[in-house]
């Protein structure tokens, strides 16, 4: 557990890592990779993009970090309030104690949408904003699916390149995030809508997180893995 000091020094932010061999305490992911590839410890994913790709690759991350992540949290607790609290993470909680803890992380969440800028939209503008979204997404998905020369059961990226970049990390951990879980229908059901980011979850799951539960879904090709 970081300490509260390390917290001060990154202002909260998570997630939090602190590198053994400098003592250098980083936080937000983005920094986190950037740290480790300056180490030395990490491969730089995206050395073998073009600066278009590159570019495209930053923004595709930063779409799904900067708004699918909080669309997603609008629906988890503007939508599931009582999913939340009853069958997702406070569960466990005694009666009491998890509708006190529940009300009280629905207030910091609102208050956050609400200077974020998510929860100044209605309803209907959200679900227009989170179609758009994973329809963005499926777009990427379905052309990268149709040109690139992957191997017939392995896996197929996002920027529709032969190798993995930056992007494949946020945008498979976003939409594995979402179909593993039931916080989020509305957003499970429009991934499910689109079988090539099916294809796309099943195929990276298969060869990297084979013990990985996502739940049932319905893959658009059958993916054998030997």
């Amino acid at each position: 557990m970081p300490s509260a000091p390390d917290l001060k020094r990154q202002r909260g932010r998570f997630p939090m890592s602190k590198f053994h061999s400098s003592g250098e305490i980083l936080g937000d992911s983005g920094f986190i990779t950037k740290g480790l590839i300056a180490a030395g410890e990490l491969e730089d994913l995206n050395a073998h993009l073009g600066p278009t790709e590159r570019a495209t690759d930053l923004a595709v991350t930063k779409a799904v970090e900067e708004g699918g992540y909080f669309i997603t949290l609008y629906e988890r607790w503007y939508e599931n309030y009582y999913t939340m609290r009853d069958r997702g993470p406070f569960a466990p909680l005694p009666w009491g104690v998890r509708h006190l803890v529940t009300a009280l992380a629905y207030r910091y969440t609102r208050v956050m949408l609400y200077m974020q800028g998510t929860g100044r939209y209605t309803a209907e503008e959200v679900t227009s904003l989170r179609g758009e979204m994973i329809g963005m997404l499926g777009d990427f998905a379905e052309a990268s699916r149709a040109r690139s020369a992957h191997e017939e059961d392995g896996p197929f990226w996002i920027l529709g390149g032969e190798k993995p970049s930056e992007a494949d990390f946020t945008v498979f951990g976003y939409l594995a995030g979402c179909v593993g879980t039931f916080t989020q229908p509305a957003t499970t059901a429009l991934i499910k809508s689109h079988p090539a980011l099916i294809e796309y979850i099943e195929r990276i799951q298969y060869r990297y997180f084979p013990d990985f539960e996502l739940g049932d879904l319905q893959v658009a090709a059958k993916v054998h893995v030997e």
